[in-house]
């Protein structure tokens, strides 16, 4: 019985991925999201319903390979990490700075009192919530974890994103200059 709910059950994922994909934003991310692993892809479509992908990556983090989604809902940006096996690790949605706490403001900028607070989200990794703050501080961007009490639970430097390869046929370009 086991055994017909397991092949009943993929058979019922497969025909969910085929038929309620999610809008790609662009190709790179379609071909990466059809080639990770099927509990990955089920778990993106049970995430993001019909709406629209705007990125979809991975990274590894510990030996483990973590999936990254982004996409849009009326307008919000969502992000999630989900693993190999279609767990959510984490969801993440930006909002508006001014319905953040202000005891969370007031440790980034605390923490970085010559630094500029930029965007701000609501995260949850499991059953803890916390706010995760864009502060620029010269040419580092900080990316920092604060309790919604204040307390700085995490602060690092995002490390600047790779160019893009040129696709082939393509100049590469030159260094500062604008693709838009």
């Amino acid at each position: 019985m086991k055994t017909w709910m397991k092949i009943t059950g993929c058979a019922g994922a497969a025909l969910v991925l085929a038929v309620a994909l999610p809008s790609w934003g662009d190709e790179d991310a379609s071909k990466a999201l059809k080639a990770a692993p099927p509990a990955v892809q089920v778990a993106v479509v049970q995430l993001v319903g019909t709406n629209k992908i705007n990125d979809f990556d991975s990274e590894v983090y510990a030996g483990k390979t973590v999936y990254d989604v982004e996409f849009a809902v009326k307008g919000a940006s969502y992000e999630a990490d989900i693993d190999a096996s279609g767990n959510i690790l984490t969801r993440e949605v930006e909002v508006d700075l001014a319905i953040i706490p202000p005891a969370v403001i007031d440790a980034a900028k605390k923490a970085h009192a010559d630094g500029k607070v930029g965007e701000g989200s609501i995260v949850t990794a499991g059953d803890k919530m916390y706010y995760e703050m864009d502060v620029k501080v010269g040419k580092d961007e900080h990316e920092m974890q604060i309790g919604a009490d204040g307390a700085v639970i995490g602060d690092a430097i995002e490390a600047p994103e790779a160019p893009e390869a040129p696709e082939p046929g393509e100049k590469p370009e030159a260094k500062g200059e604008d693709k838009d």
